[in-house]
């Protein structure tokens, strides 16, 4: 399960980052369960910022069900 909820979030950072570079902005570097924070720091014009806004959703609950994951493992 938690090899599954890595691909989905490393397929959405580069879905995100190639919208991102159509339009000319760039993600500052760091980890990939910060991305999503990292992305709203870009001063996306509205309406970009709106259509970015689902996908930036699923990788943010990724995020929290690896967190989750890596708890279990964990334990």
């Amino acid at each position: 399960m938690r090899e599954a909820l890595v691909q989905t979030r490393t397929r959405h950072i580069r879905l995100i980052r190639a919208f991102l570079r159509q339009q000319g902005y760039r993600v500052r570097s760091g980890g990939a369960a910060t991305f999503a924070e990292r992305v709203g720091e870009l001063d996306l014009p509205k309406a970009f910022g709106a259509k970015m806004a689902p996908l930036l959703d699923v990788m943010r609950s990724v995020n929290a069900e690896l967190k989750a994951a890596d708890k279990a493992l964990a334990e």
